[in-house]
C-alpha cells in the first residue's frame, strides 16, 4: 500500500496499548488508542481505518460485541482479537462473529505484523472483487484458499507455543527417567514408545505452523540419491511398505546427480508423503517408481506451476494407479483436501506439506495424471558445492558438565522442572526463575554461567528484554534461546545480543547438553 496503515487500537489498559502503538509506529502503521467500546465505536465513524486491533474483555462493551456492530456497518474492516485468556470458546465465537484472527497476549511482535500485513492484504482482496466483477471468479478462488490458510493459521499459531509447551512432558520427562533407570528395566521400552509418540505429535504441530506461518529450515548440501537411500532404509518408510507387501517398488538414480542445498529431514518428509500417497492410490497392488536426473532450462517451464529457467535436481515419483480426476488436481495442495477414508491414516496435511517445502527449498512441483498412472515431479535448484559432512556423533558423558550454574527461566513451571532435572543428571547446577524480573535479579547477585531462557514470558517483559538487562550487569552473560514458537524477529534480536543457540520446545536430551556445552566453550549454535 502507497499510504501507511491506519489501524485503531482498543485496549482498556493503558501501558499495553501504548506499547503496542509504539510497534505499530515501528513498522510504518499508524494507530488511534480507544480506552473502551464506546469510544471505539465512535472513532469507527469519524475516521477510515484499513484495520482494528480489539481487545476481547473491555469495561463496557465486550469486545465479541464490537465486533458484530463494526463487522455489520463495515464488512471489509479485519478486526483482530487480542486477550490475555484465551479460551477456544471464545477464539470460536469471535471467528463466527467476523474477526479475522485471534491473537494471545503476551503478544509476539513478528506474529502481530506478519498478522497484521496478511489481514490488510486479505481486505485489499475482498476490495478488489467488490470492484471488479471480471476478476470475480479467480479472486474467489485466491480467497477461498487464503482464507483456509488463515483458519489454519489462526489453529496452529494460537496454539503451537502451548501445545509444545505441553508436549514437552511427553517429550522431555521420559529423559529424565530413561536417565535414572535400569536399562533392562521392563517399562524401558513402554517410555521410549511415549516419547516417540511425543515427538510425532509435535512433528504435527511443526507442520501446521510451517503451512500456515511460512517458517523457513535450516540446510546443508546433500546429494539427493543419498537422502533417497536413507529413507528406504527407514524404519517409517519399512513399515509403511510392510502394509503393502504386493506393491513392487522401483529406484532409478541417476549416478552423475547434483547435490542440492537442503533441509535433509524435510526432503524425507516429503518422500514419505508421496510414496504413501501413491501406496495408498495402488491398495492392493501395482508399481512405484522413484527417479532422479539433472534438469537444465533455458526458458520457463509452464506445467503445474511455471518453473523458472536454472538447473534442477528433478526428483520424480510415480505410480501406475488410476489417476486423479481433473477437479480433484485442482485442488490436491490444499490442507485437508483428501479423498482418502477417514481415519484410515494421515491428518490430510501431506501434500500441502510437500508443496510448503518445495517452496521452502525455492523448487517447484509438477503433476501429471491420467488412466496410466500419476507422477509427482519435485524440481529442485542444483548445486556444485561439495556434500556436507556431518561431525561424528558425540556421546552424552563427553557433554557432561562439571557443577557449572545453569539458570532456567521460564514462566511454565513444568519446563523449569523439566529443564533442571536434565540439567542436573548432566552434571550442572540449575537456578530457576518465572520470569524475566525475577532472572535479572538472580543474575545480578549470582554468578551464572549460562542462561536458558524462553522467549515468551510474563506481561512485564519478555526474554529478549530480560537479556538486555541481564547484559547490563554482565556484558559476557551467556544464553540460549528457548521456545515453543518458530525463530522469529525476536529471536534475532537475541543473536544480534549474543544468545548462541536456538533450542526448539520440546527438546531431547543430547539437544539440551550440546547447545548448554558448545554455549560454555563459546561454540557458535545453529540460527
Amino acid at each position: 500500500m502507497s499510504v501507511s496503515p491506519h489501524i485503531l487500537l482498543v485496549d482498556d489498559e493503558v501501558r499495553f496499548a501504548e506499547s503496542l502503538q509504539l510497534i505499530l509506529l515501528a513498522n510504518n502503521y499508524s494507530s488511534v488508542i480507544a480506552p473502551n467500546g464506546s469510544r471505539a465505536l465512535e472513532l469507527v465513524e469519524e475516521q477510515a481505518f484499513d484495520l482494528i486491533l480489539l481487545d476481547v474483555e473491555l469495561p463496557d462493551i465486550s469486545g465479541v460485541q464490537i465486533v458484530s456492530h463494526i463487522k455489520s456497518l463495515f464488512p471489509l474492516i479485519p478486526v483482530i482479537m487480542m486477550t490475555g485468556n484465551a479460551t477456544v470458546e471464545t477464539a470460536v465465537t469471535a471467528i463466527k462473529n467476523g474477526a479475522y484472527d485471534f491473537l494471545k497476549k503476551p503478544i509476539d511482535h513478528n506474529t502481530l505484523t506478519v498478522t497484521i500485513d496478511k489481514a490488510i492484504n486479505h481486505s485489499q482482496l475482498e476490495k478488489e472483487l467488490k470492484a471488479s466483477e471480471q476478476e470475480k471468479l479467480v479472486l474467489q478462488k485466491q480467497l477461498a484458499k487464503a482464507s483456509k490458510m488463515e483458519a489454519l493459521g489462526l489453529m496452529a499459531g494460537s496454539v503451537a507455543h502451548d501445545l509444545n509447551n505441553i508436549l514437552s512432558g511427553i517429550v522431555s520427562f521420559p529423559e529424565v527417567i530413561l536417565m535414572e533407570m535400569d536399562p533392562k528395566n521392563k517399562h524401558r521400552e513402554a517410555i521410549l514408545g511415549m516419547q516417540e509418540a511425543g515427538k510425532r505429535a509435535a512433528s504435527v504441530v511443526s507442520d501446521l505452523v510451517s503451512i500456515a506461518r511460512g517458517t523457513t529450515t535450516s540446510k546443508a548440501v546433500k546429494n539427493p540419491n543419498s537422502i533417497i537411500e536413507s529413507h528406504f532404509s527407514s524404519l517409517e518408510h519399512l513399515e509403511c511398505a510392510a502394509r503393502f507387501p504386493r506393491i513392487t517398488m522401483c529406484k532409478e538414480l541417476r549416478g552423475d546427480l547434483l547435490n542440492i542445498n537442503c533441509s535433509e529431514i524435510h526432503i524425507k518428509k516429503m518422500l514419505m508423503n508421496l510414496l504413501g500417497n501413491a501406496m495408498e492410490a495402488l491398495d492392493d497392488k501395482g508399481s512405484i517408481t522413484i527417479s532422479t536426473e539433472n534438469i537444465h532450462l533455458t526458458e520457463p517451464l509452464v506445467v503445474y506451476e511455471t518453473i523458472a529457467a536454472g538447473d534442477y535436481v528433478k526428483i520424480s515419483v510415480s505410480d501406475n494407479g488410476e489417476g486423479i480426476s481433473s477437479t480433484d488436481i485442482e485442488h490436491i495442495f490444499e490442507p485437508f483436501y483428501s479423498k482418502k477414508v477417514m481415519g484410515r491414516s494421515g491428518t490430510g496435511l501431506g501434500l500441502a506439506i510437500v508443496w510448503s517445502r518445495i517452496h521452502d527449498h525455492d523448487g517447484y512441483i509438477n503433476v501429471t495424471s491420467g488412466p496410466e498412472g500419476t507422477t509427482f515431479e519435485l524440481f529442485i535448484p542444483s548445486t556444485f558445492e561439495a556434500e556436507f559432512a556431518p561431525n561424528p556423533a558425540i556421546s552424552l558423558n563427553a557433554l557432561k558438565g562439571a557443577g557449572e550454574v545453569v539458570l532456567v527461566v521460564d514462566d511454565q513451571r513444568t519446563q523449569c522442572i523439566i529443564a533442571s532435572n536434565l540439567l542436573k543428571n548432566l552434571g550442572y547446577a540449575p537456578l530457576q526463575a518465572h520470569n524475566g524480573r525475577d532472572a535479572v535479579a538472580i543474575c545480578k547477585k549470582t554468578s551464572v554461567d549460562i542462561v536458558l531462557l524462553d522467549m515468551v514470558l510474563d506481561q512485564e517483559m519478555n526474554g529478549r528484554e530480560a537479556y538486555e538487562q541481564m547484559l547490563e550487569a554482565n556484558l559476557e552473560q551467556r544464553a540460549i534461546v528457548v521456545s515453543g514458537s518458530a525463530e522469529n524477529k525476536e529471536v534475532d534480536k537475541m543473536k544480534s545480543l549474543g544468545a548462541s543457540h536456538f533450542v526448539k520446545k520440546p527438546y531431547t536430551v543430547d539437544q539440551l547438553a550440546l547447545a548448554v556445552k558448545q554455549s560454555l566453550r563459546n561454540i557458535p549454535g545453529h540460527f
